[in-house]
C-alpha cells in the first residue's frame, strides 16, 4: 500500500506507528526551530542595539543643554554623527529580516512537502533533516565566525575611525573647543566602539546561521526524494519555495550593501555644505575610505551571488537530471504526432469528418503537452525571483564602478532632506 496513503487499521481502530510518513514528515519540518526562539540569542541581539538606545539619550541631552559642539565630528559622536546612527539602522534592519527568514525556513519546506514535491527518502529522514539543521545551528564554529567578524570591526575601528591615533579613545584628547562636550563625546566613543565590535561578533554567529542553512537547503537532496512537477502552477516544477528562499538569504546581505553603497557614493559623487559636513565623520570624506569600502562591497555582492546560486546547486542537478529523463516523453510524443498527421494525410479521401477532427484535436492536445513539457524548468525560481536578485544588485554595481550620475544626485536629494 502506498505510504501516503495509509489509513487506520479495520480491526485495531489504530493508526500505524507514527501516523502516514506524510503526516509525519509535516510534522517534523513544522517543528523545526528558529535560532530567535533562544532567549540568548534575542538577549545577544537586543544587546546590540543597547548603544543605539545609551548614546541617542546621552548627546541628545548634550546637544539641548550645551549646543552642538563646532568643527568637525570625531569618533563616532553620536546623535550628530549620520554614519553611526545609519549603521544601527542597517544592524535593526538586518536583524527583522533575519527574524522573518527563519521562521520562514520550517514553512517552505513544510510547503515542499505538503504538496508532495518532497517526501522521505527513508524512514525518519525528515527527523534526521531536522536534528542535523539543529545542530548545525549550535554548531561551536559559529563563534569563530562572530570573533573573526568582530576583528575586522577592531582593526576597521583602530585604521579608518581612529587613524591609528588609540590615544582618542583617551579622555582629555579631545580638541579643546568643544569644552564640556568632551566628556560626553569621549563617552560615547567607548559606547560606541565597543557596541560596534560587538554587533559585528553578534551578525558573525548569526551569518553562520545563515550558512548552516544554506547548506541545509544544498544537502536536503540526502534527506528528501524530489519529484519536479513539471505542470506545476508556480512555474519552477514545485520548487519555486526554495528559490524564494535563497533570494531572502540575499535580502539579508542587502541591507548592509545599501549603506556601504550609500556612503561610498555620498564620499564620491556628493557636494556636501559645509552644515551637513560638520555632521560627517572625518575619515568619510577621506578617500582612505573609499578603498576597503569598495572591497567590502565587492565581498557583499559575491557573497550574494553565492548565497543565492550554491544552494540550489543541487537542486539544480537533479532537476537537469528529470529534463534528460523526460526528453524520452518528449520523443514518444513527437512519434505519436508523427503518426496520427501521417494517418490523416494517408487516409484522408476516405476518413469522415468526425473522424480527421478527432484525431486533429488529438495532435494539438500532444502538441500541447509537448510544448508544456519542453518548459520543464532547471532551476528552482522564476523570472520574478531573478530580476528581484538583479535589482539586488544594480545600485551596488553601479557605485562599485563609480557611475554616480542620476543615482547621486537622489543620494545627494536625500542627504539634502536629512540636512533639512
Amino acid at each position: 500500500m502506498d505510504d501516503h496513503n495509509r489509513v487506520a487499521d479495520p480491526s485495531t481502530g489504530s493508526k500505524p506507528a507514527g501516523g502516514s510518513l506524510r503526516e509525519a514528515t509535516l510534522a517534523e519540518l513544522g517543528a523545526m526551530r528558529s535560532p530567535f526562539e533562544s532567549k540568548l540569542v534575542r538577549r545577544a541581539v537586543l544587546l546590540t542595539l543597547l548603544p543605539f538606545a545609551l548614546t541617542i539619550p546621552l548627546d541628545t541631552i548634550a546637544a539641548l543643554r550645551l549646543g552642538p559642539p563646532p568643527g568637525s565630528r570625531h569618533f563616532l559622536a553620536g546623535l550628530f554623527d549620520l554614519v553611526y546612527q545609519s549603521f544601527w539602522l542597517t544592524v535593526a534592519f538586518t536583524a527583522l529580516l533575519m527574524v522573518a527568514f527563519f521562521k520562514f525556513v520550517p514553512i517552505a519546506f513544510t510547503r515542499l512537502a505538503g504538496q508532495r514535491v518532497i517526501a522521505e527518502k527513508r524512514e525518519g529522514s525528515a527527523k534526521e533533516f531536522v536534528n542535523t539543521y539543529g545542530r548545525w545551528l549550535e554548531h561551536p564554529s559559529r563563534f569563530l565566525l562572530g570573533a573573526a567578524f568582530g576583528a575586522v570591526a577592531l582593526i576597521v575601528v583602530y585604521t579608518v575611525i581612529l587613524g591609528e591615533d588609540i590615544s582618542r579613545l583617551l579622555p582629555g584628547n579631545e580638541p579643546p573647543e568643544i569644552g564640556v562636550y568632551s566628556t560626553v563625546v569621549w563617552l560615547t566613543n567607548w559606547i560606541n566602539g565597543v557596541g560596534i565590535v560587538f554587533a559585528l561578533f553578534v551578525g558573525g554567529s548569526l551569518f553562520f546561521r545563515l550558512v548552516a542553512t544554506a547548506m541545509l537547503i544544498y544537502k536536503s537532496p540526502e534527506y528528501f526524494e524530489y519529484a519536479i512537477q513539471p505542470s506545476h502552477p508556480d512555474r519552477c516544477g514545485g520548487f519555486k519555495s526554495v528559490g524564494d528562499l535563497c533570494l531572502k538569504m540575499v535580502y539579508h546581505l542587502l541591507v548592509p550593501t545599501l549603506f556601504v553603497s550609500f556612503w561610498l557614493i555620498v564620499s564620491k559623487h556628493v557636494t556636501l555644505t559645509p552644515d551637513l559636513e560638520a555632521l560627517l565623520p572625518p575619515y568619510m570624506l577621506d578617500p582612505g575610505f573609499r578603498t576597503p569600502a569598495k572591497l567590502l562591497l565587492g565581498l557583499l555582492i559575491v557573497t550574494g551571488l553565492t548565497v543565492f546560486f550554491w544552494p540550489m546547486y543541487s537542486l539544480h542537478q537533479l532537476m537537469l537530471k528529470e529534463r534528460g529523463e523526460l526528453q524520452a516523453t518528449l520523443d514518444a510524443i513527437a512519434r505519436r504526432i508523427h503518426e496520427i498527421d501521417h494517418t490523416i494525410r494517408a487516409g484522408f479521401l476516405t476518413m469522415t469528418a468526425g473522424d480527421r477532427k478527432e484525431r486533429l484535436t488529438e495532435i494539438e492536445s500532444l502538441r500541447e503537452l509537448y510544448e508544456l513539457t519542453s518548459k520543464t524548468p532547471a532551476w528552482p525560481f522564476e523570472r520574478s525571483v531573478a530580476l528581484k536578485l538583479v535589482s539586488t544588485q544594480a545600485i551596488p554595481f553601479i557605485s562599485l564602478l563609480g557611475l554616480g550620475g542620476p543615482l547621486g544626485r537622489v543620494v545627494e536629494f536625500v542627504v539634502g532632506l536629512v540636512q533639512g
